[in-house]
């Protein structure tokens, strides 16, 4: 167990994961235009495509938000973390640094929303 999460295989992990998920997200873009273009030329014989572009339109872009608040979460908690270590000057607030609080906090308000709507889909 110890040789398996050893830092170096996690980092190899973590890039290898890192380069998979952007191999997907430049080919996105491509599948949506192909999707689009097929449920164009098929538009005329059925309306069904016209409704499973939409559904599939509304769920991208469920999924879309999700992926850039929780991004956004991410960034935040990282920041503040950054500006509560290096951060010396400036006012603090029970020891720690007042924009990192303000940016925990805002981080925290904004991960239990996207985990409340997340919950609340059923699509965990």
């Amino acid at each position: 167990m110890v040789e398996r999460f050893t830092p170096r295989r996690m980092a190899a992990r973590a890039r290898r994961e890192g380069w998979k998920l952007t191999q997907m997200a430049a080919d996105l873009p491509t599948r949506c235009t192909r999707r689009w273009s097929r449920c164009v030329t098929v538009r005329s014989r059925s309306a069904s495509c016209t409704r499973a572009s939409t559904s599939s339109w509304r769920s991208s872009t469920v999924l879309f938000n999700r992926l850039v608040v929780a991004l956004i979460v991410t960034g935040g908690l990282i920041g503040s973390s950054l500006i509560g270590i290096f951060a010396k000057t400036g006012p603090h607030f029970l020891g720690l640094h007042v924009v990192s609080v303000l940016g925990f906090g805002l981080s925290a308000v904004l991960g239990v929303w996207l985990l409340w709507s997340v919950l609340r889909s059923g699509r965990l």
